[in-house]
Protein backbone atom coordinates (compact mmCIF):
# COMPACT_ATOMS: atom_id res chain seq x y z
CA UNK A 1 0.00 0.00 0.00
CA UNK A 2 1.05 3.35 -0.61
CA UNK A 3 1.57 6.02 2.32
CA UNK A 4 0.45 9.19 2.71
CA UNK A 5 4.09 10.53 3.05
CA UNK A 6 4.95 8.57 -0.02
CA UNK A 7 2.71 10.47 -1.99
CA UNK A 8 2.42 13.57 -0.27
CA UNK A 9 6.12 14.30 0.18
CA UNK A 10 7.35 13.52 -3.77
CA UNK A 11 9.24 16.00 -5.49
CA UNK A 12 8.45 15.11 -8.92
CA UNK A 13 4.79 16.09 -8.97
CA UNK A 14 2.44 17.80 -6.01
CA UNK A 15 -0.60 17.02 -4.95
CA UNK A 16 -2.17 19.16 -1.92
CA UNK A 17 -1.60 16.99 1.27
CA UNK A 18 -5.74 16.86 1.86
CA UNK A 19 -6.19 14.98 -1.79
CA UNK A 20 -2.98 12.88 -1.01
CA UNK A 21 -4.29 11.82 2.61
CA UNK A 22 -8.22 11.20 0.95
CA UNK A 23 -6.67 9.11 -2.47
CA UNK A 24 -4.74 6.96 0.60
CA UNK A 25 -7.44 6.86 3.44
CA UNK A 26 -10.59 6.32 1.09
CA UNK A 27 -9.23 4.57 -2.17
CA UNK A 28 -6.66 2.43 -0.77
CA UNK A 29 -3.99 3.37 -3.40
CA UNK A 30 -2.10 0.21 -3.82
CA UNK A 31 0.62 1.72 -6.41
CA UNK A 32 1.05 4.51 -8.74
CA UNK A 33 3.09 5.31 -11.86
CA UNK A 34 4.36 8.80 -12.94
CA UNK A 35 3.17 8.42 -17.22
CA UNK A 36 2.15 10.07 -20.02
CA UNK A 37 -1.21 9.76 -20.94
CA UNK A 38 -3.80 11.74 -24.47
CA UNK A 39 -6.26 13.96 -23.12
CA UNK A 40 -9.04 12.09 -24.71
CA UNK A 41 -8.70 9.14 -23.05
CA UNK A 42 -9.59 10.58 -19.30
CA UNK A 43 -13.09 10.20 -17.82
CA UNK A 44 -15.49 11.27 -15.62
CA UNK A 45 -17.86 9.61 -13.64
CA UNK A 46 -21.64 11.65 -13.78
CA UNK A 47 -24.82 10.31 -13.17
CA UNK A 48 -23.84 6.57 -12.79
CA UNK A 49 -21.61 6.33 -15.88
CA UNK A 50 -18.12 7.41 -17.50
CA UNK A 51 -18.50 10.45 -20.00
CA UNK A 52 -15.94 12.23 -22.02
CA UNK A 53 -14.18 15.71 -20.04
CA UNK A 54 -16.21 17.45 -22.81
CA UNK A 55 -19.30 16.41 -21.17
CA UNK A 56 -18.83 17.92 -18.21
CA UNK A 57 -20.51 21.47 -16.57
CA UNK A 58 -16.08 22.44 -15.91
CA UNK A 59 -15.31 21.86 -19.95
CA UNK A 60 -18.64 23.29 -21.43
CA UNK A 61 -18.46 26.46 -19.43
CA UNK A 62 -14.80 26.66 -20.54
CA UNK A 63 -16.23 26.26 -24.62
CA UNK A 64 -19.59 28.99 -23.90
CA UNK A 65 -18.38 31.00 -20.83
CA UNK A 66 -21.00 33.55 -22.22
CA UNK A 67 -23.95 31.13 -22.59
CA UNK A 68 -26.18 32.37 -19.51
CA UNK A 69 -27.78 28.67 -19.19
CA UNK A 70 -23.96 27.50 -18.85
CA UNK A 71 -23.27 30.04 -16.49
CA UNK A 72 -25.91 29.13 -14.54
CA UNK A 73 -25.36 25.42 -14.49
CA UNK A 74 -21.36 26.08 -13.61
CA UNK A 75 -22.49 28.60 -10.76
CA UNK A 76 -24.63 25.62 -9.48
CA UNK A 77 -21.76 23.27 -9.70
CA UNK A 78 -19.66 26.06 -7.65
CA UNK A 79 -22.53 26.44 -4.80
CA UNK A 80 -22.67 22.36 -4.45
CA UNK A 81 -21.52 21.92 -1.12
CA UNK A 82 -19.75 18.77 -1.87
CA UNK A 83 -17.75 20.59 -4.71
CA UNK A 84 -16.68 23.67 -2.75
CA UNK A 85 -15.32 21.68 0.20
CA UNK A 86 -11.82 21.74 -0.70
CA UNK A 87 -12.27 25.37 -2.11
CA UNK A 88 -15.23 27.47 -0.99
CA UNK A 89 -14.37 30.32 -3.15
CA UNK A 90 -15.21 28.42 -6.14
CA UNK A 91 -16.68 30.56 -8.89
CA UNK A 92 -16.63 30.69 -12.64
CA UNK A 93 -14.35 33.79 -12.65
CA UNK A 94 -12.09 31.70 -10.79
CA UNK A 95 -11.80 29.29 -13.12
CA UNK A 96 -11.17 31.81 -15.71
CA UNK A 97 -8.55 33.31 -14.12
CA UNK A 98 -6.77 29.80 -13.09
CA UNK A 99 -7.31 28.55 -16.75
CA UNK A 100 -5.23 31.68 -17.74
CA UNK A 101 -2.72 30.89 -15.25
CA UNK A 102 -2.16 27.72 -16.57
CA UNK A 103 -2.28 28.68 -20.27
CA UNK A 104 0.15 31.59 -19.20
CA UNK A 105 2.75 29.15 -17.26
CA UNK A 106 1.78 26.27 -18.49
CA UNK A 107 0.55 22.82 -17.37
CA UNK A 108 3.37 22.22 -14.81
CA UNK A 109 3.02 18.91 -12.35
CA UNK A 110 5.45 20.50 -9.74
CA UNK A 111 2.66 23.18 -9.22
CA UNK A 112 -0.33 20.40 -9.43
CA UNK A 113 -0.97 17.03 -10.96
CA UNK A 114 -3.69 15.27 -13.16
CA UNK A 115 -4.11 12.23 -10.75
CA UNK A 116 -6.18 9.33 -12.87
CA UNK A 117 -7.35 6.13 -11.47
CA UNK A 118 -6.94 2.48 -13.20
CA UNK A 119 -10.07 3.55 -15.38
CA UNK A 120 -8.41 6.60 -16.39
CA UNK A 121 -10.79 8.64 -14.31
CA UNK A 122 -9.81 11.60 -13.32
CA UNK A 123 -9.47 11.97 -9.04
CA UNK A 124 -7.63 14.96 -9.01
CA UNK A 125 -7.27 17.98 -11.50
CA UNK A 126 -10.64 17.87 -13.62
CA UNK A 127 -10.52 21.09 -14.07
CA UNK A 128 -6.68 21.57 -15.01
CA UNK A 129 -7.34 18.96 -17.35
CA UNK A 130 -10.55 20.42 -19.29
CA UNK A 131 -8.31 23.58 -19.73
CA UNK A 132 -5.88 21.24 -21.42
CA UNK A 133 -8.28 19.36 -23.31
CA UNK A 134 -9.79 22.68 -24.31
CA UNK A 135 -7.01 24.07 -25.49
CA UNK A 136 -4.99 21.13 -27.44
CA UNK A 137 -7.13 18.88 -28.06
CA UNK A 138 -7.78 15.08 -27.35
CA UNK A 139 -4.77 13.67 -28.73
CA UNK A 140 -2.59 16.08 -26.36
CA UNK A 141 -0.13 14.02 -24.22
CA UNK A 142 0.14 15.34 -20.50
CA UNK A 143 1.89 13.86 -17.48
CA UNK A 144 0.06 12.18 -15.01
CA UNK A 145 -0.36 10.24 -11.74
CA UNK A 146 -2.13 6.84 -12.78
CA UNK A 147 -3.14 5.42 -9.19
CA UNK A 148 -4.37 1.92 -8.75
CA UNK A 149 -6.57 1.35 -5.88
CA UNK A 150 -8.87 -0.85 -3.87
CA UNK A 151 -11.76 0.84 -5.01
CA UNK A 152 -12.31 3.61 -7.87
CA UNK A 153 -12.48 7.14 -6.34
CA UNK A 154 -15.15 7.52 -8.90
CA UNK A 155 -17.24 4.89 -6.95
CA UNK A 156 -16.89 6.33 -3.76
CA UNK A 157 -17.42 10.35 -4.00
CA UNK A 158 -18.82 10.80 -7.87
CA UNK A 159 -19.41 14.86 -7.05
CA UNK A 160 -16.10 15.75 -5.74
CA UNK A 161 -13.82 18.02 -8.01
CA UNK A 162 -10.53 19.33 -7.09
CA UNK A 163 -8.95 23.17 -7.67
CA UNK A 164 -6.49 23.79 -9.57
CA UNK A 165 -3.58 23.99 -6.62
CA UNK A 166 -0.64 26.81 -7.37
CA UNK A 167 2.30 26.04 -4.66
Amino acid sequence: MVTFEELAHNRDFFISEAEARELVSIAGIRNWKYCFVELGRLYRWKNNRFCSLEETINYKFLEHPEAEEVYREYLDYCSDPSNCRDNPERSPELFLQLRDTLLREGYDPKKGIIVIDQYHTVCVGLHRACILLNQFGKDFRVPVLKIRCKMSRAWLLPSVQYKITHR
